[in-house]
């Protein structure tokens, strides 16, 4: 019986580090191929190429713009999920976390590359746009008792944006309101970590530029995913009728709820996980959701691949 892989997709996190592809690229022409459409898409958007910096072409810069930091992302996640598939690799089921979740319907065949890439465009700008003074901050402590301190700090647009672990769950609100709930979590003795993003999200705060988006983003094809996608944020599997520009529009207002999506797919069946992503960000996520749960990395399954 085939391994039951759940392929997990981070979303917006630190740039991947430089070359982190140069393996990938070069065995495999289909992610050359997936490079060069999210380059030409973002050139459409006047975004540098990312490519250059990922397959670690000397000559390549870092990328230094929002739209840049959003394609660079979506570029490692998909390059893995191209090797994981091209090594007969077929996943149970594809998650993303917040705006992985874009990442994960292109892998899935929901949305074309170059679809997702604009929409990726299309939300980065749209954030901007807004401008909201916010900031998103990771504590070391449970959903019940990060919500006690939220409504303890009284600001209403400070709210809880994911819930990860058991032991993991982020905020997002203005900044000087996140950095007060910062200070108090830290004399509970609760680790804190703001987290280093360009543009928080996960607020109803942010319905304007989530208003826009869906505005900007209306009409794009979009087709039945090839896999099967859960949605952390809307709790539920997606279907067909899901417009995946709606989805991430709406996906700026709502929570996440990882720890939820993974433990249900787990109690389905789910045997792997497998992160797409150039970090193990989801893998510890996981490990402490469901500590004796076999968790790995693509880069690594990739690397096996190649040789």
């Amino acid at each position: 019986m085939r391994d039951k892989t759940v392929v997990v997709i981070p979303g917006m996190i630190a740039l991947p580090p430089p070359g982190v592809l140069r393996q990938s690229a070069a065995h495999g022409p289909r992610v050359k191929s997936l490079l060069d459409e999210i380059d030409q898409t973002g050139a459409q958007f006047q975004v540098p190429p990312v490519s250059g910096y990922l397959t670690g072409a000397e000559s390549a810069a870092s990328p230094t713009t929002p739209e840049a930091h959003y394609l660079a992302l979506m570029a490692v996640s998909l390059a893995l999920f191209e090797s994981f598939t091209a090594a007969g690799g077929e996943p149970y089921a594809i998650v993303g976390l917040s705006i992985g979740e874009l990442w994960a319907l292109v892998a899935a065949g929901a949305l074309s590359v170059a679809d997702g890439a604009r929409i990726a465009c299309l939300n980065s700008r749209a954030l901007t746009w807004q401008g909201w003074p916010s900031a998103m901050m990771a504590v070391g402590a449970g959903f019940e008792a990060v919500e006690h301190l939220v409504r303890a700090v009284g600001e209403p647009t400070l709210v809880v944006a994911c819930i990860n672990s058991p032991r993991q769950t982020v905020v997002s609100g203005p900044r000087k309101t996140v950095e007060l709930a910062q200070r108090l979590a830290e004399h509970l003795g609760w680790a804190t970590t703001l987290l280093q993003l360009p543009h928080p999200s996960h607020s109803p705060a942010l319905a304007p530029a989530a208003t826009r988006l869906a505005t900007l983003a209306a009409g794009l094809p979009h087709t039945p995913p090839r896999w099967r996608v859960h949605s952390p944020t809307l709790r539920r599997w997606v279907t067909e009728h899901d417009s995946p520009a709606e989805m991430t529009a709406v996906q700026m207002t709502l929570p996440v709820h990882f720890h939820e999506a993974v433990t249900r797919l787990y109690a389905a069946g789910a045997q792997t996980f497998l992160e797409c992503g150039a970090s193990n960000i989801l893998m510890n996520m996981i490990k402490m959701s469901l500590p004796s749960t076999r968790i790995i990395n693509a880069l690594s399954f990739s690397g096996q691949a190649e040789r």
